[in-house]
């Protein structure tokens, strides 16, 4: 379920890229909200990036946002490492494209990877 966050990532070990995007509204805003369940499923090498709006808004000096495309691309190119190598990696890219502008949001990252056979 995506109640109202940034729909997860799924990068498979092929090179293609899922968006898991059913859900709803965020929890609470309508007490009596229902939600889309979905299903997806993790092939060996497969990625989930589960991710807070503090990673794709986070801005550089000129206030363009690092977005959803430069995430995708950051786990794309680094598909053969680790979660733990993968964070850093993602991690390391923001600061990259910050460079020094402060951040004013969270930055949360869940980040599954199943391993190849």
């Amino acid at each position: 379920i995506n109640a109202g966050h940034n729909p997860p990532l799924i990068v498979h070990a092929a090179g293609t890229v899922e968006t898991l995007a059913a859900g709803g509204l965020p929890l609470g805003i309508i007490p009596e909200s229902s939600f889309r369940e979905g299903r997806a499923q993790l092939l060996p090498g497969d990625v989930l990036v589960a991710y807070s709006d503090g990673v794709t808004e986070t801005q550089n000096p000129r206030g363009e946002e690092f977005g959803p495309e430069r995430l995708r691309d950051v786990v794309l190119n680094n598909l053969d490492s680790s979660a733990a190598s993968l964070r850093d990696r993602i991690e390391a890219a923001l600061t990259q494209f910050a460079q020094g502008t402060p951040a004013v949001d969270d930055i949360t990252l869940v980040i599954v990877k199943r391993a190849k056979g």
